[in-house]
């Protein structure tokens, strides 16, 4: 059975309505004539309706007493007033009433006005529990979500770190902080910028303000001040943002230069020794040859493409035979072995090795 809460200061309106609610099969939960004590019984009593009368005797009108049991609980409350004063109206609507009943009213009147305010709070408070339930399910997928990423994002080699609009951290992997030197739980939230202010202004900076300005994705390779090594950053936009992934490439430069150097070290040492040398793809049939090899058969990278036809044609015809024996029974995978032969020009004879070839 619907219980209701009556509040209603005149006793003789209260003892009619009463009886208009018990006919048409209400329960009396209480009736009180002060705003005080509505506020007071209603977490006791729990109605599932208030019936409220605006004007009440007391500190407390019906409009107060509505707000604060809005405040303890979710139950309906129904304006009853002798007054259509618009003032009454404004104030009372910012309550969210679910109806108002001018006296005097009809039982019949007060009947339906209840149970279209009861069906209306069941039905917004079904509708809210779905919602909540589907809030709270999208809620957990984003939280999964984040854990697979957040796993991801610790798992990869490459230092992550993502950054607001206002350039302040709002998330950093492990890596990142060993290459920032810093601890990411204690950076969230602080702005990258006044935390490594060497940067402001630099490179960086300016890769970072571009890539949010324009919505472009940024790739920098540059010294990262604080710990004077070379870092490459690749800088993403996402809308709200920056992801910005980086990696210490101070190794592999410093072995790219050592690299650069070997290899005209090569080059100078081949000119020097008159030596020559070539890598067979044995895939693609395709030679790569070495600057001074060019050089040894009187031939230019412009109009000379190495190859296994454009080679044989070099050797001298009666040493082609054997030179193309030697070819395949390397490319079957036999041990290399030195191969000798004449070219074409017969003032040269060549000797071939697994690793050199040298002009004899």
């Amino acid at each position: 059975m619907v219980s209701i809460l009556l509040v209603e200061d005149d006793a003789l309106q209260a003892e009619a309505i009463k009886l208009h609610l018990i006919e048409c099969g209400y329960q009396i939960a209480a009736i009180v004539s002060q705003g005080e004590d509505a506020v007071e019984r209603v977490p006791e009593l729990h109605p599932d309706l208030v019936l409220m009368d605006i004007v009440l005797n007391g500190k407390m009108d019906g409009i107060e007493a509505a707000e604060k049991i809005h405040e303890l609980c979710d139950i309906p409350v129904l304006y009853l007033t002798a007054y259509a004063d618009d003032e009454f109206f404004r104030r009372a609507r910012v309550t969210e009433p679910y109806a108002y009943l001018l006296k005097p009213c009809a039982p019949r009147e007060i009947q339906l006005t209840i149970e279209i305010a009861l069906y209306r709070h069941r039905s917004e408070k079904n509708t809210r529990k779905i919602l909540e339930e589907k809030v709270a399910e999208r809620t957990r997928e984003l939280e999964r979500t984040q854990l697979h990423m957040g796993n991801i994002l610790e798992s990869i080699t490459d230092a992550f770190i993502s950054l607001d609009a206002d350039g302040c951290y709002t998330y950093a992997n492990r890596q990142a902080g060993v290459l920032l030197d810093f601890s990411p739980d204690l950076i969230l939230g602080k702005n990258f910028w006044k935390l490594f202010h060497e940067e402001a202004d630099r490179p960086l900076y300016h890769a970072c303000q571009q890539a949010q300005t324009n919505q472009t994705t940024t790739i920098l390779k540059t010294e990262y001040l604080p710990r004077k090594r070379r870092y490459e950053f690749r800088i993403y936009p996402t809308g709200d943002g920056l992801s910005v992934f980086f990696q210490d490439i101070n190794e592999q430069e410093l072995s790219l230069k050592r690299l650069q150097q070997s290899e005209r070290n090569l080059i100078q040492a081949q000119y020097i020794a008159h030596l020559g040398s070539w890598d067979f793809d044995m895939t693609t049939g395709s030679l790569n040859w070495s600057d001074e090899l060019y050089r040894i058969y009187g031939v230019s990278p412009e109009t000379f493409s190495p190859g296994i036809n454009t080679f044989i044609n070099l050797i001298h015809p009666e040493d082609q035979p054997s030179m193309l024996e030697w070819i395949a029974e390397c490319s079957s995978g036999k041990k290399w072995t030195h191969c000798n032969f004449d070219a074409s020009d017969p003032m040269a004879s060549y000797v071939i090795s697994e690793d050199k070839a040298n002009d004899a």
